[in-house]
């Protein structure tokens, strides 16, 4: 049999409660009461020196998130420093094709046309975007778009008050669980 201090800690808590057991069974025996007694002590200290590793590492693991989170942050901010990038490039790019390339065609080009040593530009009319009204607009260019979205807050609640009831809302469940507070 392998040591206690070998056990997980599930294990050790399976081995207290046979243990308790053990000691409801026990009556009247006093000396296995005893050496129960001094036992249950001994998966007590074990489990205690469990819970502070356990705690260590929980603490360990808060400082990895935060770790975790301020690189985030740091990756967050490159990336909208390089979407700024990306945006004043595409922009550069419009202008320089909306405005000053045409100039440079009508200018020195020939027939809307000019050549250069890698590419040939070439002007022509083509329809833009169209520009409008939304309030002056025709019903028959309208629709309407449908989103189904569920409100979680409001079904949570309804469901745990419906649940305190014995009644349930269909397709949702609200279970009971432990959450554990440190202080």
């Amino acid at each position: 049999m392998k040591s206690y201090r070998e056990f997980t800690t599930r294990e050790l808590v399976e081995e207290f409660e046979n243990v308790e057991i053990q000691i409801l069974l026990s009556c009247g025996n006093e000396e296995k009461l005893t050496e129960l007694a001094k036992l249950k002590n001994v998966l007590v200290v074990i489990l205690s020196k469990k819970t502070e590793k356990i705690d260590d590492f929980i603490l360990f693991l808060d400082s990895e998130v935060e770790a975790f989170l301020a690189r985030k942050a740091v990756l967050d901010k490159e990336m909208k420093r390089i979407t700024a990038h990306i945006k004043r490039r595409k922009k550069t790019k419009e202008t320089l094709n909306d405005e000053i390339i045409p100039v440079i065609i009508d200018t020195i080009g020939h027939e809307g046309k000019l050549k250069t040593q890698t590419t040939t530009y070439t002007k022509y009319e083509a329809w833009a975007s169209a520009e409008y009204d939304e309030e002056k607009i025709p019903e028959e260019y309208k629709s309407v778009k449908y989103v189904p979205t569920i409100n979680v807050a409001k079904l949570r609640k309804d469901t745990i008050a419906a649940q305190k009831e014995g009644k349930t809302v269909k397709g949702c469940s609200v279970p009971m669980v432990y959450r554990i507070r440190r202080s």
